[in-house]
């Protein structure tokens, strides 16, 4: 027993001896998923793992015949354990959508380690050091077939919604005036190059123009999210009620493979004629009009309303200055009594000699002669400071 143990113990320490020394740098890469169906998205990741330091190195372009292919940002840098050891990483991930089966060629890092005998310039900021390359193996890979009727459009992603938005939030119809429609179609997983431009069904004596789609791709390390918007122009012939069909769009659930159907539901509309829509149109201005005018009496009442409050106020502090000021902006309707207490006002204000002003007494007087019209005080009225002023 002892003799097998130390044999067992021999074997280890022979292997340990002989084993090869884990690398110091090595690309590594990876496919998800393993399996997908034509032009369904697949992840194609490229890491660069190393534990000796590294002063400047770059990926290889990813080009492959008959496929699209979308680099999703930029590089990122994290470490991680690899077979008992701790690396740095440098990861490079791709979006792939191909249109049949496909290979990826294999990838190649160009790159400068820094050594301990690296010639360094310190003017410059740069190290010449030791030249390093590394390939990775070739991936090849088949891809499943449309797994619906080749009749509607083939269109494989893991989410996709439909959306629509009219120019105007409550569209006014109206013969021979346009609306515009703005349809949005946003794919998960899939670049929006396949998107469908969207078909909208016709209705008699209703014409419709399409506008080419807009197509933008937004990507994030976890791939491709597609958008489609596309406007369309709606112009009625005739007055009347009609019904916009729904819209209708067929895709394949790439995640739990099943085919899903989205839509947007039908609208029911009634297009006025011209004379009717006219009519429509006066009458919404008239009384937009109106209602302005209530607003700007309502708003002028309030500030004549403030104004009597400054008059009052000035009253009450026996102010007569202040009390002419508030006048000003008011109208006063006379009669004898507000006449009197006027000219009072005015020698006060005008006149050489000193002479008295009673404010609670003139506010008595004049506060139920107050007009809230926009009409400024009569003209004699306007004309005695000057009357009084020629006096002095």
């Amino acid at each position: 027993m002892k003799i097998y143990k130390l044999f067992l113990s021999l074997l280890c320490l022979s292997q340990s001896l002989f084993a090869e020394p884990a690398a110091e740098i090595f690309l590594k890469t990876s496919v998800t998923p393993e399996s997908n169906y034509v032009q369904a998205q697949f992840i194609y990741s490229l890491r660069l793992y190393y534990r000796v330091p590294i002063d400047s190195g770059q990926f290889s372009k990813l080009e492959i015949e008959n496929a699209h292919v979308e680099l999703l940002g930029k590089d990122s840098t994290f470490k991680t354990q690899y077979e008992g050891l701790e690396y740095e990483v440098r990861e490079r991930r791709y979006a792939i959508f191909a249109d049949g089966s496909f290979t990826i060629p294999a990838m190649e890092f160009n790159g400068m380690l820094s050594t301990a005998d690296s010639e360094c310039d310190s003017l410059f900021e740069y190290c010449i050091g030791e030249e390093v390359s590394f390939n990775s193996e070739p991936l090849e890979f088949d891809v499943k077939a449309k797994a619906y009727d080749d009749k509607l459009w083939w269109l494989p992603a893991e989410d996709v919604s439909l959306e629509e938005q009219w120019v105007l939030k409550q569209p006014f119809f109206q013969v021979g005036e346009p609306v515009i429609r703005r349809l949005k179609l946003k794919s998960k997983a899939l670049v929006s190059e396949f998107l469908p431009k969207l078909s909208v069904p016709n209705v008699v004596d209703i014409s419709s123009y399409s506008e080419p789609p807009k197509r933008k791709n937004k990507v994030d390390k976890d791939g491709v999210i597609g958008r489609l918007e596309q406007e369309v122009v709606l112009v009625a012939n005739s007055a009347g009620y009609y019904k916009l069909p729904a819209i209708e769009l067929v895709w394949w659930d790439t995640i739990n493979n099943k085919q899903r159907v989205v839509s947007l539901p039908a609208h029911n509309i009634y297009v006025r004629s011209a004379n009717e829509g006219l009519w429509w149109l006066w009458f919404w201005q008239i009384l937009s009009a109106v209602l302005g005018l209530l607003f700007l009496i309502s708003f002028i009442g309030w500030w004549r309303k403030k104004d009597s409050k400054t008059l009052k106020q000035a009253c009450k502090d026996n102010n007569p200055h202040e009390a002419q000021k508030a006048l000003l902006r008011l109208n006063v309707v006379q009669d004898e009594k507000v006449q009197k207490e006027l000219e009072q006002l005015y020698r006060v204000l005008y006149a050489k000699e000193n002479a008295e002003w009673n404010g609670d007494h003139f506010w008595q007087i004049v506060k139920n002669n107050l007009s809230v019209s926009e009409h400024k005080l009569d003209k004699k009225m306007e004309v005695l400071p000057e009357l009084y002023s020629n006096n002095m």
